[in-house]
């Protein structure tokens, strides 16, 4: 028999996230949801039968992690900010990263398992090319991929 999951999911209201709330695992019994505003929760299911969602307000950096992880199996890292063109300073991206490296520590703390989700903005390779994690064309460019990938590092 599967056991029953709670999933922390971060990044919920973002693209990856709201997908993935549309179609979890069906061992996931109860998601809790970690989003910036309530007001913004249109791609958050309503909790049914088959699914309990929990709405917890909270934002990255400030939130600690520590205080989501409460009966938490796994945790669905998605949240980051993302790069609005050139204008966005490489500070917003170093708070992710830091942040990432607390909930690592806190989770492997507690004994909670973490997927965390990078970009594939970190490879130099050859459009199309299929690559592997232990590739030599890890070169970020930029503050986003640098702090995804010292987040995957860390």
């Amino acid at each position: 028999m599967k056991k029953s999951l709670t999933v922390l999911l971060t990044g919920a209201t973002g693209y990856i996230g709201s997908a993935w709330l549309s179609h979890p695992s069906t061992n996931v019994k109860k998601v809790v949801v970690l989003v910036r505003d309530q007001n913004n929760t249109k791609y958050v299911p309503a909790s049914s039968p088959a699914l309990t969602v929990e709405i917890r307000e909270g934002s990255i950096p400030t939130i600690d992690p520590e205080s989501l992880l409460e009966g938490v199996d796994v945790v669905v890292h998605l949240a980051a900010h993302t790069p609005r063109g050139s204008s966005e300073p490489p500070a917003v991206f170093e708070e992710d990263r830091i942040w990432t490296q607390r909930l690592g520590a806190s989770c492997r703390k507690r004994g909670t398992k973490l997927i965390f989700v990078s970009t594939s903005s970190i490879y130099a390779g050859t459009k199309g090319e299929l690559l592997s994690e232990d590739t030599v064309l890890i070169k970020p460019r930029g503050s986003y991929p640098t702090s995804k990938y010292a987040a995957e590092e860390a």
